[in-house]
């Protein structure tokens, strides 16, 4: 157990003399929660801001001949 905390203390100290590990080491602590962070808000409320976008809905059903009888459901829809 000794030699596990002499090996975790030598990485330790080489990793703080060393700028670009600091570097690395910063993005991998901050990045994935920066990254869940704006996910979630993201996602947390997306009806909040879509009161005001216009859509439109466009029927283009022809219909079908079926068993010798026209059928046109898009005529009965509304």
């Amino acid at each position: 157990m000794k030699e596990i905390w002499e090996i975790f203390k030598r990485d330790i100290a080489k990793i703080t003399k060393s700028k670009v590990a600091m570097a690395i080491l910063i993005g991998m602590l901050f990045i994935p929660g920066i990254y869940a962070w704006l996910n979630i808000d993201s996602n947390w409320n997306p009806y909040d801001n879509t009161g005001n976008i216009k859509i439109a809905v466009v029927n283009k059903d022809e219909g079908v001949e079926l068993l010798n009888e026209k059928v046109n459901i898009g005529e009965s829809l509304s």
